[in-house]
C-alpha cells in the first residue's frame, strides 16, 4: 500500500461520519448542526476577513512560543543531563513549576505583566518546554560515557563535539518533544486567548459560545483540527528528514 492509498484510507472513516451526519442533522438545530452550516459559516467569517486574522494571531503565538520552548528546553535539558549535580539542585523546584497547571498562570501573568503579546507567549513557553526540555534531558543522560571522553581525550573543538556526539543523540528526542509541544502550545494558546480575551481563535470561539452560534463553534473548532493536522503532518516531514541527514551527521 503506497503513501496515497494510507492518507485516502485514514480519511474515509472521517468523511463518511461527516456524510452521515449531514445526511441525517437537523440546520436548525441549536446543539449539533449538519457541517453545511459549518462551512457556511466559515465562509462568512472568512468573507469578513475575521477568521484569517484569528488564525494568523494564535499561530503567531504558537510559533513564537514553540521557538522559545525549544530553545530554553533544549539548551536546560543538554545542561542537566549533562550535569547531574545540578539537575539533583534543581529536581524539586523543577517539579514543582511542571505540575502547575497553565491556565493558573494567566491571572498572575496579567498581574506581572499585562494582556499584551508577551502574556501569550509567556504562558503558551511555559507549558510547552518541558517536553522538549525532559526528553532532551534523557537523551543527554543516554549518552555513552565512552564518547565524550573519547572527545576529550582527541581535544576536538566543541562544534564537532556538538555535531558528532550530541546532536545525534539529542535532535530525534527534540523532534519527539516538539510533537508533543506543539499540540499542548495550540491548547493553551487557546486558552489564554479565553481568559485574557487576547486576539484569535480562542476568543472567537468563546464568543461564539456565548451567542449560542453552533455553527461557528464547530466551524472554529474544524479550524483548529485542520491546524493541529497541518502541524503534525509538517513536524513528521521534519523527523523524516532529520532522520536522514543524522547517519551522516554521526560519521
Amino acid at each position: 500500500m503506497n503513501k496515497m492509498s494510507r492518507i485516502l484510507l485514514s480519511l474515509a472513516t472521517p468523511v463518511a461520519l461527516l456524510c452521515l451526519w449531514q445526511a441525517v442533522g437537523d440546520p436548525t438545530s441549536p446543539i449539533a448542526p449538519p457541517p453545511q452550516t459549518w462551512l457556511a459559516s466559515a465562509q462568512a467569517m472568512l468573507a469578513a476577513g475575521e477568521l484569517q486574522l484569528a488564525v494568523l494571531a494564535t499561530l503567531k503565538t504558537v510559533v513564537l512560543s514553540t521557538f522559545i520552548a525549544g530553545v530554553v528546553g533544549t539548551a536546560m535539558g543538554t545542561i542537566l543531563g549533562a550535569r547531574p549535580a545540578v539537575s539533583e539542585a534543581v529536581a524539586p523546584t523543577l517539579e514543582f513549576l511542571r505540575s502547575v497547571p497553565p491556565p493558573t498562570i494567566v491571572p498572575v501573568a496579567m498581574l506581572l505583566i499585562g494582556s499584551g503579546a508577551v502574556l501569550g507567549a509567556t504562558v503558551v513557553s511555559l507549558a510547552a518546554v518541558w517536553p522538549i526540555l525532559l526528553n532532551v534531558l534523557q537523551a543527554t543522560r543516554s549518552i555513552h560515557p565512552t564518547l565524550v571522553n573519547t572527545g576529550h581525550t582527541l581535544r576536538i573543538s566543541a562544534r564537532s563535539k556538538v555535531m558528532n556526539i550530541y546532536a545525534p543523540s539529542i535532535l530525534p528526542s527534540v523532534i519527539a518533544g516538539l510533537r508533543v509541544a506543539v499540540p499542548l502550545a495550540i491548547i493553551v494558546a487557546l486558552l489564554v486567548e479565553m481568559l485574557a480575551t487576547r486576539p484569535g481563535v480562542g476568543r472567537m470561539l468563546l464568543s461564539a459560545q456565548r451567542d449560542f452560534d453552533a455553527p461557528a463553534v464547530f466551524a472554529l473548532l474544524s479550524t483548529v483540527g485542520l491546524i493541529g493536522v497541518g502541524v503534525n503532518w509538517a513536524l513528521e516531514w521534519l523527523e523524516c528528514c532529520v532522520s536522514k541527514k543524522l547517519p551522516s551527521i554521526g560519521r
